[in-house]
């Protein structure tokens, strides 16, 4: 039975690499009274190794303390595999604020007699009486109060290169050692002031907490969570960060920045840093803090003695290691005598000041599609905060809808300006030289229209909108997938929609790369990206498919698909003849891509826009999968997204068209996901039953003509119109021909109460079980 590493750090990182699978870094602790610990540690060995579980875990009799990562898509697994244990049910577990594939590279549990090592003797105090839990808002609060000392319960070495303002920040190099110091210079404030503590995740604070109300502190406090959980409230309530820099974190990131603030020095020359390193000589260590043009000067070393160890061959700089004591002569965390700047930073003001301070957070844009008005209006019910729609034959859908014209501009246009929702023409197909006359009148129009964008793929399109002051976005068909192709389409876009065959973990190095390079487009704004988030996949995802124009001289590049690939085949050997059996007749439909179970993912990726695809699709679809992304990115940045919720919101999309859901190449799988059937498997359709023919605003009842399948009280309906869109709601009482009546026919005048209004064009049906 294994229960330890069977793979080398090198070995595994190779394997992350192979993988191709966004991991997750996370923390929590729990504490509770364990019978058996090298029991439980076994079992969470054996559970969490499967999982691809990487980190480094204590338990002791007092519980458990964590700090590990994992793939994305295992984050569900995971949780179900801690809250077995009663006392971890409904853990919180703290996200990392920014994440690193390799932030672990070995899974280690070990048994210790105490999951932090305070010194305590907890016997001698009451460990369960512990000081009031903050949440950042009320944190925030607190820190204003006069009356109030804010205590960092982290060691020097953390709160060097970050830390709340005004916060008390003992010298010491473990917490241990902060304790005694604390109680002592603050002994004469027991009474008079709120003692306010806060560290990493929470752990520290809540057996510190315990120890100084023992030691007669009356008003205690501490931070829920610590400072990563406080970051997550700050960005989703939009509220000031009081604190400053990079959170310090124990595994290979060594930080995860909060503002960009820097509050610290290069130890060694003493410019702005706040980068944390090991000395290269394996018999130094030494972790200190040193910038990129030290680093090249030293090459990774805090002294000139370890610089000229590493120019010795690996065995002689073992010799040098051999012997008791000496395998590490001076490993000290950034107080070495050979760092000039060993006690660096100011102590509430940053020594390199951020750009931007105090952002209310962004969240992503949702972008929906629209193939006619009463979709476009769909889409701005249900709060999309972009839409975009093609115009006559120049897109990617132009005989999969009834597309809008070039009159349409105007008033598209108006709807979305009014409600403050970005307008996109998708201009994508390739354009011949017949089709620049209109290329060139469509974008003047709309241009005029202030549409707000145009998606291109085509040069022409792109250099013709760039001529008229347009803003570019380049669509998937340029299948762009790396950071260089990023930095050449900047020169003339400013959002670029990445190709569908990417994991998440490859969008993630893009955007990093961005943010890093300061890639900006036209507008001297970073680039932004845009990523397809569910819907329909092409069996050529993002590439070109010559199928249709093959089989029927009808170009998919053209928008004039004839969807070849979401028919029935049968697979033959043609040396033989003979049919070859396969589970699935549909051999190139894919299901639909769908993001909503690992949202969290998507959104960490550093993406700006999470597009919906579905021009084609009817009005309710564009208004459930709308709405429901919605709240889900709402829940998200709440803090609320849960596993419940998922399941839910993913009940609600399964309502409407779709061939069934499928990650895509988001979370590193190789092949695709196959349809089993040729149309649609939602779990509900519509079925027509009349028309609208007036209404009463003033009593808000609207009528309607019976003209095919009948209604009655308590069926669930959908009216779709150009003005009204898409709107559901149930019966509850209705007339019928002036009467009350529980049922209607065809032929028969029909009204009942709505929400909304509706108009003569509006079309009623009634909503079934499929």
């Amino acid at each position: 039975m294994q229960l330890y590493n069977t793979l080398s750090a090198e070995e595994r990182a190779i394997m992350i690499d192979n993988a191709g699978k966004q991991r997750l870094t996370l923390s929590f602790y729990a504490y509770a009274h364990l019978q058996n610990p090298t029991q439980f540690r076994n079992e969470l060995f054996l559970a969490w190794n499967p999982l691809d579980v990487l980190g480094r875990i204590y338990v002791a009799h007092e519980g458990i303390n964590a700090q590990l990562s994992l793939p994305a898509d295992q984050f569900y697994a995971f949780k179900d595999s801690i809250e077995k244990y009663d006392f971890m049910k409904g853990i919180r577990l703290n996200i990392a604020v920014e994440h690193d594939d390799y932030s672990f590279l070995k899974l280690t549990i070990k048994v210790r007699d105490k999951i932090v090592a305070d010194g305590l003797e907890d016997e001698t105090f009451d460990v369960t009486n512990i000081g009031i839990h903050l949440k950042a808002k009320d944190f925030n609060k607190l820190l204003e109060d006069p009356n109030t000392i804010v205590v960092d319960m982290r060691n020097h070495y953390e709160s060097e290169i970050g830390h709340f303002t005004n916060a008390i920040k003992p010298d010491v190099d473990t917490f241990r050692e902060s304790l005694p110091i604390i109680e002592e210079q603050l002994s004469e404030h027991k009474q008079d002031k709120n003692l306010l503590m806060y560290c990493t995740g929470g752990i520290r604070c809540e057996k510190a907490s315990a120890y100084f109300k023992h030691k007669g502190f009356e008003n205690v406090y501490q931070l829920e969570g610590g400072i990563i959980e406080y970051t997550r409230q700050v960005k989703a309530e939009g509220l000031e960060s009081k604190f400053i820099g990079k959170n310090f974190v124990f595994d290979h990131r060594l930080g995860e920045r909060i503002t960009d603030d820097i509050v610290s020095q290069c130890h060694q020359c003493g410019a702005p840093c706040d980068v944390h390193t090991n000395c290269a000589n394996e018999g130094c260590h030494l972790l200190f803090i040193q910038c990129d043009k030290c680093k090249t000067a030293m090459e990774g070393c805090c002294s000139t003695e370890c610089t000229q160890v590493i120019q010795l061959t690996d065995e002689e700089q073992k010799n040098l290691r051999r012997g008791i004591k000496n395998g590490n002569k001076i490993f000290k965390k950034g107080k070495s005598d050979v760092l000039t700047f060993k006690k660096t930073g100011l102590e509430n003001h940053p020594l390199a000041k951020p750009a931007q301070q105090n952002q209310m957070i962004q969240k992503i844009e949702l972008m929906a599609p629209a193939g006619n008005f009463e979709s476009l209006q769909a889409a701005i019910d249900n709060h999309a905060d972009s839409v975009y729609f093609g115009v006559e034959q120049l897109n990617m859908r132009a005989r999969a809808t009834v597309n809008f014209t070039m009159d349409d501009l105007q008033e598209i246009a108006r709807r979305c300006e009014a409600k403050k929702i970005r307008t996109y023409l998708t201009l994508n197909t390739i354009i011949y030289d017949h089709d620049l006359s209109v290329v060139k009148t469509l974008l003047a129009k709309a241009k005029e229209a202030t549409i707000t964008a145009v998606i291109a793929s085509d040069q022409a399109v792109i250099a013709m909108a760039r001529g008229i002051g347009m803003e570019v976005h380049i669509s998937t068909q340029l299948n762009v997938t790396n950071a260089e192709t990023v930095k050449f389409y900047s020169l003339f876009a400013d959002t670029m929609v990445l190709s569908r065959e990417l994991s998440l973990r490859q969008v993630k190095k893009i955007t990093e790369q961005i943010e890093k390079e300061q890639i900006k487009g036209p507008s001297g704004k970073l680039v932004e990206i845009e990523i397809f988030g569910h819907g329909a996949l092409c069996m050529a995802v993002s590439g070109k498919c010559y199928l249709s124009l093959h089989s029927d001289n009808s170009s998919a590049n053209r928008g004039a698909c004839k969807q070849n690939c979401r028919k029935k085949y049968t697979l033959t050997d043609q040396e033989t003849g003979f049919e070859i059996e396969v589970d699935n007749e549909y051999l190139m439909s894919p299901k639909d891509l769908c993001t909503l179970d690992f949202l969290d993912q998507v959104i960490d990726s550093g993406i700006k826009v999470l597009k919906i695809e579905g021009r084609g699709r009817a009005p309710e679809y564009v208004a459930t999968v709308i709405k429901t992304y919605r709240d889900a990115i709402d829940s998200y940045y709440e803090g609320t997204f849960s596993k419940e919720k998922v399941s839910v919101w993913m009940d609600a999309l399964s309502t409407v068209y779709n061939r069934g859901f499928w990650s895509g190449y988001y979370l590193g799988q190789e092949l695709g996901e196959w349809s089993a059937v040729s149309g649609s498997m939602a779990t509900q359709k519509k079925v027509y039953v009349g028309k609208g023919t007036h209404y009463f605003p003033k009593a808000g009842i609207g009528q309607f003509k019976i003209e095919a399948y009948d209604i009655k009280i308590g069926d669930k309906i959908l009216v779709t119109g150009p003005s009204t869109g898409a709107q559901e709601m149930l019966i509850e009482t209705m007339y019928v021909n002036d009467s009350v009546a529980d049922k209607a026919t065809k032929g028969d005048d029909c009204t009942f109460k709505l929400p909304f209004r509706i108009r003569m064009s509006d079309k009623l049906y009634k909503i079934v079980e499929a």
